[in-house]
């Protein structure tokens, strides 16, 4: 075989693993990023609960902040935090958030469920 042959060949195996390794570092980086979205929104209706909005409004809220970062179907349930003795002294909020995101077709497509828990000192 000469040289241009066989330049061509480790050429077109190189290129094709690049994009191999291109494809995967794009999911797993959105991946990453839905997983921070998640976080996002949890943190964001545990302030919202510890400030004593509605439960109706802040459900909107939420609703209308996850459907912004692009993650669908986010279900919060908030509730005094209790799990540690102190807690009832500090007041702790807990917001439990699950919510969806697109699962990128390089992973089988689909979607990613996220769940997230925060928790803050609730607002006298």
């Amino acid at each position: 075989m000469n040289r241009r042959g066989s330049a061509l060949v480790e050429t077109a195996v190189a290129a094709g693993l690049a994009a191999v390794l291109s494809a995967a570092a794009i999911g797993v980086g959105r991946l990453a990023l839905d997983r921070r979205r998640a976080n996002a929104v949890s943190r964001y209706a545990t302030l919202l609960a510890a400030s004593g909005l509605a439960p109706d409004a802040l459900r909107d809220e939420v609703n209308d902040y996850a459907s912004s970062l692009g993650l669908r179907g986010a279900v919060v349930s908030t509730a005094r935090f209790t799990a540690l003795p102190s807690a009832a002294f500090y007041r702790l909020m807990v917001a439990e958030t699950r919510a969806r995101a697109a699962r990128p077709a390089a992973f089988g497509g689909g979607e990613w469920i996220w769940t997230d828990r925060s928790v803050l000192e609730e607002e006298t």
